[in-house]
């Protein structure tokens, strides 16, 4: 039989080959992103508390934030190739 053991953050990091709260944080950054800094969402999601989901949704402006699902292109359009048709 073999032996079992807990794995903690440091085996974590040891596999992944960086800190696994980096990866943590991203998640919760890249989650206030996509409800443009909703509280309560992340608070819900990840189990932090009202300060820290509020640290994490300061720098987030809805105004910047892009539909994904939307083919505006970024950048000027003198850098794309003209087509003729």
């Amino acid at each position: 039989m073999s032996q079992q053991t807990r794995s903690g953050s440091r085996w974590l990091s040891l596999k992944l080959g960086m800190p696994a709260q980096l990866i943590r944080e991203d998640r919760i950054l890249d989650e206030a992103l996509a409800t443009e800094g909703d509280l309560r969402r992340l608070c819900d999601l990840f189990g932090i508390g009202i300060d820290a989901a509020s640290r994490y949704s300061v720098g987030v402006d809805p105004a910047s934030i892009e539909d994904p699902r939307t083919t505006r292109r970024i950048g000027p359009s003198s850098s794309l190739p003209s087509s003729t048709c």
